[in-house]
Protein backbone atom coordinates (compact mmCIF):
# COMPACT_ATOMS: atom_id res chain seq x y z
CA UNK A 1 0.00 0.00 0.00
CA UNK A 2 0.92 3.48 -1.21
CA UNK A 3 2.11 6.01 1.57
CA UNK A 4 0.55 9.39 0.88
CA UNK A 5 2.44 12.75 1.49
CA UNK A 6 0.29 12.91 5.07
CA UNK A 7 1.94 10.08 6.68
CA UNK A 8 5.56 10.56 4.91
CA UNK A 9 5.49 14.41 6.58
CA UNK A 10 4.75 12.93 9.51
CA UNK A 11 7.43 10.64 9.60
CA UNK A 12 9.83 13.20 8.41
CA UNK A 13 8.64 15.71 11.26
CA UNK A 14 9.34 13.21 13.71
CA UNK A 15 12.52 11.63 12.20
CA UNK A 16 13.64 15.54 12.79
CA UNK A 17 12.78 16.11 16.34
CA UNK A 18 14.68 12.56 17.47
CA UNK A 19 17.53 14.09 15.44
CA UNK A 20 17.44 17.92 16.39
CA UNK A 21 19.46 18.64 13.46
CA UNK A 22 20.77 22.51 14.04
CA UNK A 23 21.91 25.08 11.59
CA UNK A 24 22.68 25.03 8.45
CA UNK A 25 21.92 21.20 8.74
CA UNK A 26 18.59 21.74 9.36
CA UNK A 27 18.31 24.18 6.66
CA UNK A 28 19.48 21.63 4.19
CA UNK A 29 16.84 18.90 5.46
CA UNK A 30 13.78 21.34 5.12
CA UNK A 31 15.64 22.52 1.26
CA UNK A 32 15.42 18.80 0.53
CA UNK A 33 12.14 18.02 2.04
CA UNK A 34 9.86 17.69 -0.95
CA UNK A 35 12.71 15.48 -2.03
CA UNK A 36 12.84 13.29 1.28
CA UNK A 37 9.14 13.02 1.06
CA UNK A 38 9.09 11.29 -2.48
CA UNK A 39 11.94 8.51 -1.80
CA UNK A 40 10.61 5.19 -2.35
CA UNK A 41 10.64 2.92 0.51
CA UNK A 42 13.09 0.49 -1.61
CA UNK A 43 12.90 -1.70 -4.58
CA UNK A 44 12.09 -4.84 -3.26
CA UNK A 45 10.05 -3.85 -0.10
CA UNK A 46 6.51 -2.69 -0.37
CA UNK A 47 6.09 1.01 0.60
CA UNK A 48 5.04 0.39 4.14
CA UNK A 49 5.39 2.85 7.34
CA UNK A 50 8.09 1.25 8.75
CA UNK A 51 9.81 0.36 5.79
CA UNK A 52 9.49 4.40 4.82
CA UNK A 53 10.80 5.21 7.97
CA UNK A 54 14.09 2.79 7.92
CA UNK A 55 15.45 4.33 4.57
CA UNK A 56 14.51 7.65 5.73
CA UNK A 57 16.14 7.44 8.85
CA UNK A 58 19.00 5.87 6.88
CA UNK A 59 19.35 8.81 4.49
CA UNK A 60 19.14 11.49 7.30
CA UNK A 61 21.54 9.46 9.64
CA UNK A 62 23.54 9.55 6.38
CA UNK A 63 23.90 13.30 6.06
CA UNK A 64 23.84 14.13 9.74
CA UNK A 65 27.20 11.93 9.77
CA UNK A 66 29.00 14.13 6.32
CA UNK A 67 27.76 17.34 8.30
CA UNK A 68 29.65 16.41 11.44
CA UNK A 69 32.71 14.92 9.48
CA UNK A 70 33.45 17.83 6.83
CA UNK A 71 31.57 20.70 8.47
CA UNK A 72 31.67 20.51 12.40
CA UNK A 73 34.64 18.76 13.37
CA UNK A 74 36.30 21.62 11.57
CA UNK A 75 34.56 24.49 12.88
CA UNK A 76 35.09 22.49 16.24
CA UNK A 77 38.54 22.89 15.86
CA UNK A 78 38.50 26.58 14.74
CA UNK A 79 36.28 27.36 17.28
CA UNK A 80 39.09 25.54 19.72
CA UNK A 81 41.75 27.63 18.36
CA UNK A 82 39.52 30.88 19.69
CA UNK A 83 39.01 29.99 23.31
CA UNK A 84 42.49 28.76 23.25
CA UNK A 85 43.72 32.55 22.48
CA UNK A 86 41.12 33.80 24.79
CA UNK A 87 42.06 31.64 27.94
CA UNK A 88 45.88 33.30 27.17
CA UNK A 89 44.26 37.36 26.99
CA UNK A 90 42.13 36.38 30.27
CA UNK A 91 45.33 35.11 31.86
CA UNK A 92 47.12 38.52 30.22
CA UNK A 93 44.45 40.53 31.76
CA UNK A 94 44.30 38.38 35.50
CA UNK A 95 47.96 39.24 35.69
CA UNK A 96 47.66 42.83 34.70
CA UNK A 97 44.64 43.62 37.05
CA UNK A 98 46.39 41.27 40.15
CA UNK A 99 50.07 43.21 39.55
CA UNK A 100 48.03 46.89 39.17
CA UNK A 101 49.55 47.17 35.82
CA UNK A 102 45.90 47.99 34.88
CA UNK A 103 45.05 50.75 37.54
CA UNK A 104 41.32 50.45 37.86
CA UNK A 105 40.99 53.59 40.38
CA UNK A 106 41.83 55.23 36.80
CA UNK A 107 38.74 54.21 35.30
CA UNK A 108 36.35 57.04 34.85
CA UNK A 109 32.69 56.25 36.02
CA UNK A 110 31.64 58.75 33.43
CA UNK A 111 32.92 56.97 30.66
CA UNK A 112 31.76 53.09 32.07
CA UNK A 113 28.18 54.10 33.89
CA UNK A 114 26.41 51.12 32.55
CA UNK A 115 26.50 47.70 30.15
CA UNK A 116 23.13 46.74 28.46
CA UNK A 117 22.63 43.87 26.31
CA UNK A 118 22.36 39.98 25.85
CA UNK A 119 20.59 39.62 28.96
CA UNK A 120 22.91 41.93 31.46
CA UNK A 121 22.52 45.11 32.68
CA UNK A 122 25.79 46.23 34.86
CA UNK A 123 25.08 49.73 35.99
CA UNK A 124 25.71 52.45 38.64
CA UNK A 125 22.59 53.98 37.95
CA UNK A 126 19.76 53.20 40.88
CA UNK A 127 16.36 52.18 40.46
CA UNK A 128 17.30 50.67 37.14
CA UNK A 129 14.74 49.04 35.44
CA UNK A 130 16.09 45.27 34.12
CA UNK A 131 13.59 43.78 33.51
CA UNK A 132 14.46 39.79 33.09
CA UNK A 133 18.52 40.52 32.80
CA UNK A 134 20.46 39.65 35.34
CA UNK A 135 21.52 43.05 37.36
CA UNK A 136 24.25 44.43 39.00
CA UNK A 137 24.26 47.27 40.55
CA UNK A 138 27.08 49.31 42.90
CA UNK A 139 28.67 52.69 42.77
CA UNK A 140 31.70 50.87 41.72
CA UNK A 141 29.94 49.04 39.22
CA UNK A 142 31.49 51.22 36.64
CA UNK A 143 34.79 48.78 36.89
CA UNK A 144 32.75 45.94 35.99
CA UNK A 145 31.34 47.87 33.44
CA UNK A 146 35.11 48.29 32.36
CA UNK A 147 35.78 44.74 32.37
CA UNK A 148 32.96 43.67 30.71
CA UNK A 149 33.33 45.26 27.41
CA UNK A 150 37.05 43.79 27.70
CA UNK A 151 36.01 40.51 28.11
CA UNK A 152 33.46 41.09 25.42
CA UNK A 153 36.98 41.96 23.49
CA UNK A 154 38.49 39.25 24.79
CA UNK A 155 36.01 36.45 23.99
CA UNK A 156 33.77 37.36 21.04
CA UNK A 157 35.27 35.31 18.30
CA UNK A 158 33.94 32.56 20.86
CA UNK A 159 30.66 33.78 20.65
CA UNK A 160 27.97 33.28 19.03
CA UNK A 161 23.90 33.03 19.45
CA UNK A 162 24.08 30.02 21.18
CA UNK A 163 26.52 30.51 23.95
CA UNK A 164 26.38 34.30 24.27
CA UNK A 165 23.29 34.04 26.99
CA UNK A 166 25.63 31.72 28.35
CA UNK A 167 29.35 33.79 28.78
CA UNK A 168 27.19 37.34 29.93
CA UNK A 169 25.51 35.26 32.52
CA UNK A 170 28.63 33.67 33.81
CA UNK A 171 29.70 37.55 34.08
CA UNK A 172 26.75 38.89 35.98
CA UNK A 173 26.30 35.64 38.31
CA UNK A 174 30.42 36.14 39.57
CA UNK A 175 30.02 39.75 39.79
CA UNK A 176 26.66 39.28 41.79
CA UNK A 177 27.57 36.33 44.10
CA UNK A 178 31.27 38.20 44.98
CA UNK A 179 28.95 41.38 45.87
CA UNK A 180 26.57 39.68 47.88
CA UNK A 181 29.05 38.06 49.60
CA UNK A 182 30.54 41.43 50.12
CA UNK A 183 26.84 43.13 51.69
CA UNK A 184 26.24 39.88 53.97
CA UNK A 185 29.63 41.16 55.65
CA UNK A 186 28.89 44.31 55.46
CA UNK A 187 32.54 45.25 53.56
CA UNK A 188 33.04 47.34 50.26
CA UNK A 189 34.07 45.40 47.59
CA UNK A 190 37.50 45.28 46.48
CA UNK A 191 37.56 46.14 42.50
CA UNK A 192 40.34 44.37 42.19
CA UNK A 193 39.19 40.92 43.65
CA UNK A 194 36.12 41.68 42.12
CA UNK A 195 37.08 42.14 38.88
CA UNK A 196 39.68 38.37 39.69
CA UNK A 197 36.49 36.76 40.57
CA UNK A 198 34.74 37.46 37.40
CA UNK A 199 37.37 36.93 35.46
CA UNK A 200 38.50 33.75 36.88
CA UNK A 201 34.43 32.87 36.49
CA UNK A 202 34.75 32.89 32.53
CA UNK A 203 38.03 31.66 32.01
CA UNK A 204 36.47 28.13 33.96
CA UNK A 205 33.23 28.80 31.39
CA UNK A 206 35.91 29.06 28.47
CA UNK A 207 37.51 25.71 29.84
CA UNK A 208 34.33 24.14 29.98
CA UNK A 209 33.64 24.37 26.44
CA UNK A 210 36.56 23.28 25.17
CA UNK A 211 36.08 20.49 26.71
CA UNK A 212 33.05 19.89 25.37
CA UNK A 213 34.22 20.53 21.61
CA UNK A 214 37.25 18.17 22.06
CA UNK A 215 34.81 15.79 23.24
CA UNK A 216 32.66 16.19 19.70
CA UNK A 217 36.09 16.76 17.78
Amino acid sequence: MELDNKSRKKILHTLLNERRPEGRLLDFFREKREMLIAIPAGSDENDTKAAYKERLSNLLRLGQSLHETLCMKPLNQCHLKQIERAKLLLQVLKHDVQTGLIDLAAIKPEHYKEWGGAGLIVTTIPDRRHGSSILVFHEKAHVLVWLTHRLQWICGSSLDYLNKDEFYAKVGLEAKQYLDGCIAQDRSPDTRTWCIEVIDGVDGLMKKWMENLSGNS
